[in-house]
């Protein structure tokens, strides 16, 4: 698909409480930079503030970066966005739904905030794809994450991405895609199930989407561009809820609860390193620590930030000893 590289997005309150943001046709990044201060301004003033956010191509990221922006500010934040159909619903071969991320951002005095962000699929389709580009034996995937083109539950990365992701939790999750699926219509984007497919440049198929305003005649024709994918963000401000004054210091102590190790899981024999907690490349086992989400990813930064040195799980490093051979060779 296209995107434009000189959209101007345009930022509207439709509602003391409502902000409305229109990419241009460009990327979601720039509407990102020009609203989320809006929506943490307007969220402190009147205690919640809702941004959407359409008109956008390409990949919106990760949600968390965003979120932790929102929540880092005292804030409760929430964010979701469609995604193209990946998924296919329990009981169905056929992608329809898209693997749907959905994000939490709760703030914490004098730290950083708790904050995850996850698929509402078995496991994400970057996930996915890095097992199906590891160099030499491929990893499989968990069990029930994909599908193949007849239906079959199989464990080859490169199967499941050209077959149909599955949600986790199977209808659970699958309602949960849902859910962030129909949200995402108020942003006036659109919906996973309306890919259509179209000839590529080299003949083969590439999934490209329609749109209300680029589809003439009732037909799919030469100004598609990528999704529109709708993305919704809410933020609320404690005080201004019964039990705000105190939900810091009460979350603290399940926090605390969380971390404690109390009923600590023995380590675990696994199976792939790529999505590791604490690898003993020894005795290949993953050690586990119970933390809170987000935990790792601001060990990692501070560990980048002190200028340590970067490990690397052996697929990863081999994978990458790949690409920089075959770049030396070009």
């Amino acid at each position: 698909g296209t995107a434009a590289g000189t959209a101007e997005p345009i930022i509207e309150e439709t509602t003391d409480t409502i902000i409305k943001a229109d990419g241009g046709g460009g990327f979601a990044q720039p509407c990102l930079h020009l609203a989320i201060p809006q929506l943490i301004d307007t969220a402190w003033e009147n205690g919640i503030c809702i941004l959407t956010i359409s008109n956008c191509r390409g990949i919106l990221g990760t949600l968390w970066s965003p979120l932790e922006q929102i929540s880092s500010t005292g804030l409760i934040a929430v964010g979701l966005c469609n995604t193209p159909a990946y998924v296919a619903w329990p009981g169905s071969r056929k992608r329809l739904l898209g693997t749907n991320p959905l994000g939490f951002g709760w703030p914490r005095r004098g730290k950083p905030p708790m904050v995850f962000d996850q698929a509402s699929s078995v496991m994400s389709r970057g996930a996915m794809e890095r097992l199906a580009s590891v160099v030499g034996e491929q990893q499989p995937l968990p069990p029930k994450a994909a599908v193949d083109d007849l239906g079959r539950h199989v464990q080859d990365p490169s199967k499941g991405l050209s077959g149909a992701m599955l949600p986790f939790g199977g209808q659970k999750g699958a309602n949960v895609a849902l859910m962030v699926e129909l949200l995402s219509l108020l942003a006036g984007g659109n919906m996973a199930f309306e890919t259509v497919k179209a000839p590529g440049a080299e003949g083969e198929e590439t999934d490209t989407f329609s749109s209300p305003t680029t589809t003439k005649g009732g037909g799919v024709e030469a100004d598609l561009a990528s999704m529109d994918r709708g993305m919704v963000f809410l933020a609320l401000s404690p005080e201004f809820f019964p039990g705000g004054m105190t939900a810091s210091a009460r979350a603290e102590l399940l926090f605390e609860h969380m971390r404690s190790g109390e009923g600590k899981i023995e380590d675990v024999k696994v199976k792939s390193t790529l999505d590791m907690d604490t690898y003993d490349e020894q005795n290949d086992f993953v050690h586990s620590i119970p933390r809170l989400p987000g935990d790792k990813r601001y060990e990692n930064r501070a560990s980048i930030e002190a200028g340590e040195p970067i490990f690397l799980c052996p697929e990863l490093y081999e994978t990458l000893a790949s690409l920089g051979s075959q770049e030396g060779d070009m």
